[in-house]
This record gives structure tokens, C-alpha cells and sequence, in this order.
């Protein structure tokens, strides 16, 4: 009996050290599967890192070829016109690619918003290095402010031309100007022709480069502001990127210094001062601000100020809205009588609306052989259409308004692609700027079509600016435009068709 008990004690002894040196075993197993995985999990973390530093490290340097190219390489190689044209056609297209990656890849790439606020500095920075390559805008910004500051002349009523001649002067600030606008009074508002010209070019102390380096100092950090506001209003890092990032936005707006950026931002202020302060006299304050840049403002008050009312009665909508009307002619009307003593500058932005670039009513035109007649009807017909649509619209949120500011605002956002597009007959592509401000809240297929526009429109302009002289550029920029865009479109929607195919087969499996 002894030896059995004995015996059987051996037994459970050493089956007990078997299963815990199997437990040691086992844990010691799982501790080495477990560093093995982490080690793994590890390197794929790292290498996507090192993946999105390269993809953003690529999207720099292609920025970088750009500026290089066109300051220097192209000059230094004595390069072609149409060779030149075709390279950064696609460099261009390499830039769009690599911004789509990024957007793609946002959310491993922009951990936090040092990392995109920093590569949208840096690139900016690249952008705004670029010399003014399709359009000499900027310089004509410079000679009409130095008109104003530098010979006291009223550049609203004194061309440029005009002022050489008064003063028998060969003046370095007028020296880059375009001809076609030397024989021009200014068509922006006060605050862009008197204010913010003005100011920039005084501090140049009458240096062509210092000038131009001052708009362009002043438009990166306009884009950096509107890039806060849209992180302030939306908080979400994509917006930023998409607007901050947008090759588009950064050539028109930092290379060309395209003045529709300060639009831009006075629009992203009255949003701002809307949504997150609800304060009606600061939105109108700024939509008005904005509207002394270019009228082309005003179509986004009626919009912010409804939003605002939404909550109140039929009546007090009606005292509120005339009270914000006063306010707003009250800033524009005072802003002119004050730099001009009279409302007579008010008529000059329509001295663009007299010309024919660029825009559906320049293919009528052309399809018309420049009958001017029938062109002046349907001009009328379609902008009483566009006036009575809009009215209609506004009276309609006075009485049944939108729950959301998305709502509300996306009406906005078709009027203002219509007239952008249909309205204006001397269209020119930076005008696209103005769609800008409120891509935060469209729908998500009108952002992607904004930005298929967005690339279509200026590989299209460097392809034709480059190959054709300005007078013929028209008839193929518009075709390549279209065509462009009518090829992106067609990809998107393959796409989205392959994924519905193979979505649906994994079903049926």
C-alpha cells in the first residue's frame, strides 16, 4: 500500500513539474511570438513613416523642380517656349499626383498639426519663390498703388500711362506692368486699390523687388491665415490640406499674388465670426470688407446673415436683415465717399464684364462670329434668370430656412459657381479662388470636381501659355480645360464602378 501511495505521489509530482515546465515553456514561446510580432509591428510602422517623409519629401522637391525650372533651368538651357510649356506641363501633373497622395494619405501622414502646418509653410515658401510666370497682375498692383502713394494721382480716375506722361517720368515701379492695363483706371475696390496696394508699395520705397517681395510675404501669410481659419472652423486636418496643399491655390494666389486670395480670407472670417461667434455685425463687417476687394463678396451675405437669423421670427428676420443691409452699403458707401468724395468708382469692376476671355459667353461669341447683338440677348436673358433665381432662393430661406450652416451655405456655393462660370464673360482661371472658401461644406463629389478643375485649369494654362501666343491661347486652353476635366471625371467614375462590381460579386459569394 506504502509503495502504491508512494508511487502515485511520484506520478502527480512529476505530472505537476510537467505542466508548469510546459507552462514555461509555452509562456517563454508566447514572450518570443509576442517581440517577434512587436518587432514586425514595428518595422511596418516605421516603414510607412519613412513612406509618408519620402511622399512628403517628394511633393517638396517636385514644388522645388517647379520654382528651379522656371526661375532658372529653362533660362540657363535657353530651352524652347514648347519645350518648356510640355516640362512643366508635367511637372504640374506630377505636383497634382503627389498632392492626391497626400490627401489620401492624411491621416498616417499629419499625426499632428505641426507636421502639415510645416510642410504648408515650406511649400508656400517654394511657391511664393516663383517669379510671376502667367500673369504680371502683381506689377499692376505695384505701379497703380505707387501711383497713388508715390504721385498723389487717383489711380481710379488717372491711368498709368497718363501719369508717365504728366510727369515725364521712365519710373521703375511701372516698368513690368502689362500695356493693356497702362491705359486702365483700377477696377478693385478702395481697400485693395487704395488700401492694401498702397501700403505695400510705399513700403517698397519705390523698388520694383522689394515691392514684389512684399505681395508675396503678404500673400503667404494671407494663406496661412485662411489655413488657421478653415482648422478653426472645421477642425479637421483634411480641409487644411486640401486648401493649404492645393497646387492651384498655391501658384495663382503665392506665385502670380493673385489679389482674389484676400477675398478669400475675408470670406473665411465672416464664416469664422458666423459659425463659432454667432456675431452678425462682424460676419457683415467682413463680407463687406471683402466686397471692397471685389464685389463678387456680396453674393455670400445674404446667405451668412439668414444662417444667423434662422432662429428668429418672419419679422424680426425682415428688421435684423434691413439693419445688416444698412450696415453693409453703410461700410461700402462710406469707404468710397471717404478716398473718392463721390460713388463714381463704384461703375469701374464692370469695365471687365465688357470683355470676352476664357468663359462660356467667350464660346458664344466665338460660335456667334462675334454677333454682338444676339450676345448682348442672351447675356440679358441669362443674368435676369440668375437674378430672379437668386432673389427667389433668399426670400425662400426667410421663410424656410436650412438647419445647418452646410445647408444654407451650399446654395451659396451654386450661385457663386454660376456666376463664376456662366455670369462673367472676361473669365480668367484664378477666379476659381472664389470657390475656394466654402469647400469645407460641400458635398464631398462637388470637392472632387473642384479639384479636378483645379488641375485641369493650370496644366492647361502652362501647356497653352507656353506653346501659343496670349491672342490665340483661347480656343485651345478651353478645349484642353474640358477635355482635362472631362478625363478625370471619367477615371473617378470607372472607379467608383469597379469598386460597386467587386463590392456587389463579394456579396453574391
Amino acid at each position: 500500500m506504502k509503495n502504491n501511495l508512494e508511487d502515485n505521489l511520484e506520478k502527480k509530482t512529476e505530472k505537476n513539474l510537467e505542466k508548469s515546465l510546459n507552462k514555461k515553456i509555452e509562456k517563454d514561446l508566447d514572450k518570443k511570438l509576442n517581440k517577434k510580432m512587436d518587432k514586425k509591428a514595428e518595422i511596418k510602422i516605421k516603414t510607412k513613416l519613412r513612406m509618408n517623409y519620402i511622399l512628403m519629401a517628394l511633393f517638396i522637391f517636385a514644388s522645388a523642380t517647379l520654382m528651379l525650372f522656371i526661375n532658372y533651368i529653362q533660362n540657363a538651357l535657353n530651352v524652347s517656349r514648347a519645350t518648356s510649356g510640355i516640362i512643366i506641363f508635367i511637372i504640374i501633373s506630377i505636383i497634382f499626383l503627389l498632392y492626391g497622395l497626400v490627401l489620401k494619405k492624411h491621416k498616417e501622414i499629419f499625426k499632428n498639426n505641426k507636421l502639415l502646418f510645416g510642410l504648408i509653410i515650406i511649400v508656400s515658401i517654394v511657391f511664393a519663390l516663383i517669379i510671376p510666370t502667367t500673369s504680371r497682375d502683381v506689377y499692376s498692383y505695384i505701379a497703380n498703388g505707387w501711383t497713388s502713394v508715390h504721385y498723389n494721382e487717383n489711380p481710379y480716375e488717372v491711368t498709368v500711362n497718363e501719369v508717365e506722361d504728366k510727369y515725364n517720368v521712365d519710373d521703375e515701379m511701372f516698368s513690368k506692368m502689362a500695356p493693356v492695363w497702362k491705359n486702365e483706371p483700377v477696377t478693385y475696390g478702395p481697400i485693395w486699390g487704395l488700401g492694401i496696394s498702397g501700403i505695400l508699395s510705399y513700403l517698397s520705397f519705390g523698388n520694383i523687388n522689394v515691392a514684389l517681395a512684399l505681395f508675396k510675404i503678404s500673400a503667404v501669410l494671407v494663406h496661412l491665415a485662411c489655413c488657421i481659419l478653415i482648422w478653426k472652423i472645421t477642425k479637421k486636418k483634411i480641409w487644411c490640406a486640401i486648401y493649404g496643399l492645393n497646387p492651384f491655390i498655391l501658384f495663382e494666389a503665392l506665385t502670380d499674388v493673385q489679389n482674389d486670395l484676400y477675398i478669400a480670407l475675408f470670406i473665411l472670417l465672416a464664416i469664422y465670426f458666423a459659425v463659432k461667434k454667432k456675431n452678425l455685425f462682424l460676419a457683415v463687417m467682413f463680407v463687406a470688407i471683402g466686397t471692397l476687394i471685389k464685389y463678387v463678396a456680396i453674393f455670400a451675405l445674404p446667405f451668412i446673415v439668414l444662417y444667423l437669423l434662422k432662429e428668429k421670427s418672419i419679422k424680426q428676420k425682415f428688421i435684423y436683415g434691413f439693419m445688416s443691409l444698412l450696415e453693409f452699403f453703410a461700410i461700402i458707401i462710406g469707404c468710397y465717399l471717404i478716398c473718392f468724395g463721390n460713388l463714381e468708382a463704384l461703375a469701374n469692376p464692370w469695365i471687365q464684364q465688357s470683355k470676352y476671355n476664357s468663359s462660356i459667353m467667350y464660346v458664344i461669341y466665338t460660335l456667334s462670329n462675334k454677333n454682338m447683338e444676339l450676345l448682348s440677348i442672351i447675356e440679358k436673358v441669362i443674368l435676369a434668370i440668375f437674378v430672379v433665381s437668386y432673389v427667389a432662393v433668399v426670400f425662400k430661406l426667410i421663410f424656410k430656412p436650412d438647419k445647418t450652416f452646410s445647408k444654407t451655405m451650399r446654395k451659396y456655393y451654386i450661385f457663386i459657381v454660376l456666376f463664376t462660370l456662366v455670369i462673367m464673360t472676361n473669365f480668367n482661371r484664378w477666379y476659381l479662388l472664389w470657390l475656394f472658401p466654402t469647400i469645407f461644406l460641400i458635398r464631398g463629389k462637388h470637392v472632387k470636381l473642384l479639384l479636378y478643375f483645379s488641375y485641369a485649369i493650370l496644366a492647361s494654362i502652362f501647356f497653352t501659355f507656353y506653346i501659343l501666343e496670349i491672342e490665340k491661347m483661347g480656343d485651345l486652353y478651353i478645349t484642353l480645360f474640358i477635355l482635362l476635366t472631362l478625363i478625370l471625371v471619367i477615371i473617378d467614375r470607372t472607379k467608383d464602378n469597379i469598386k460597386l462590381i467587386r463590392n456587389k460579386s463579394g456579396k453574391n459569394i
